[in-house]
């Protein structure tokens, strides 16, 4: 029996091993391309696509979006990109992260591109549409980092800082 998984750098840099993205055949009886889902369309499309659908709560093609990626092969991607929604995306006060790490779970317990892994794919896909939106997350820490940068500014030009965090030294002491 031969080993059809290959080492690949993952998005973080790190080392995975994963199956090749593209193999076999397309719904057309065609050889996919690197990157071609079954229905011949390009995943770097289709991940694009369900970001989009996903931020205006379009359910239908955050599910089609989601069963085409996953029967193609690209569960591994489609995972990624759910949970990037749910950090970047979604109001904090939401079920929807726990209930896509249980649907990630549960299709690759099923096998990712398995028709139960495909529902469970289609599942998530659901949910995170529905979920309210927020960008509350990404707002922060972009506050942050450019207060942080204004602070070590002024300090440099040995001045106050105009631009303070939403805490004080108070709130930082051990009585506060």
């Amino acid at each position: 029996m031969t080993d059809d998984r290959q080492t690949t750098f993952g998005t973080d840099g790190e080392l995975s091993d994963r199956p090749p993205e593209a193999t076999g055949e397309n719904d057309f009886g065609e050889d996919r391309d690197e990157g071609e889902t079954m229905g011949d369309y390009d995943r770097f499309t289709l991940s694009s696509l369900l970001q989009k659908a996903v931020r205006r709560s379009d359910e239908e093609v955050a599910a089609w979006c989601a069963w085409e990626l996953a029967r193609s092969g690209f569960g591994w991607n489609l995972w990624d990109r759910l949970q990037t929604f749910v950090v970047e995306d979604l109001h904090a006060n939401t079920r929807a992260p726990s209930l896509v790490a249980r649907y990630e779970n549960l299709a690759e317990r099923w096998d990712a591109d398995s028709r139960r892994g495909q529902m469970a794919a289609v599942q998530a896909a659901l949910v995170v549409a529905r979920a309210r939106s927020a960008r509350e997350g990404a707002n922060a820490v972009n506050a942050f980092h450019a207060v942080a940068k204004r602070r070590a500014e002024a300090r440099e030009r040995d001045e106050e800082p105009a631009h303070i965090f939403p805490v004080t030294d108070d709130d930082l002491s051990a009585d506060g």
